[in-house]
């Protein structure tokens, strides 16, 4: 897929936007190469996936048709729409349409659901990125990248969250009687991280997953390690 910012792959297996390249932006250490923002390889992992939840439905692991392979912005053309199909048992169909627009860097996704059944059905779009805990080229010895959460709300406005705090934050909900989840990065060692090894010892964590739309939808990995 090409714009005249952009240079995308969108896999029909989840439809995940899986490489974005800019073509306006020159390469940290290589300035004869353009920037890639998203990508898929044996050196970094950092892609966008998307999917639904709620029931049965397609999810970033499902299987998508599209209508052609290869999709170019025409001149004269200031949009270029990406439609990828899936559908679930039960024969609810599932539309996942990219719109890139000449000029711009914002990609908007948009879901679009038909449910041929007479029960009524709960969808919910979730979006994530996934990304490896590797640090990315060019990045700073003395100024590293945050690597956490962020969250934001009203009324502490922008906050960052290290993955090592997101366990400890889970004790209150736990005492609460809360069944509590721990989510940690999907990493070819699930439990490399000192945080992620205590995690599954600790009394209150219930459940720790790599995969939230799997969590959600499927068998999770219970502590103490097992599926």
């Amino acid at each position: 897929m090409t714009t005249d910012t952009f240079r995308a792959e969108i896999d029909t297996a989840g439809g995940d936007l899986r490489r974005v390249e800019l073509l306006k932006y020159r390469d940290t250490l290589d300035a004869q190469k353009n920037f890639v923002l998203l990508e898929d390889d044996n050196e970094h992992t950092y892609i966008a996936q998307s999917g639904v939840i709620g029931g049965p439905f397609p999810n970033h692991t499902s299987a998508y048709t599209v209508g052609e392979t290869n999709y170019e912005l025409q001149p004269g053309r200031d949009t270029l729409i990406v439609r990828l199909e899936a559908a679930d048992n039960s024969g609810a169909k599932v539309a996942k349409t990219y719109t890139f627009r000449r000029g711009a860097y914002v990609v908007d996704i948009a879901f679009e659901l038909s449910n041929p059944q007479s029960t009524a059905i709960e969808p919910v779009v979730y979006y994530q990125l996934l990304r490896d805990a590797k640090p990315a080229p060019g990045d700073s010895k003395m100024v590293p990248t945050f690597l956490g959460m962020e969250v934001y709300t009203e009324h502490d406005k922008l906050r960052k969250v290290s993955f090592e705090d997101i366990a400890k934050n889970l004790v209150v909900p736990h005492d609460l009687g809360m069944t509590t989840t721990l989510v940690v990065p999907k990493t070819a060692d699930p439990f490399r991280e000192n945080f992620e090894q205590e995690a599954v010892a600790a009394p209150h964590i219930d459940h720790i997953t790599d995969d939230l739309a799997g969590f959600l939808g499927g068998p999770v990995r219970a502590n103490g390690g097992s599926r």
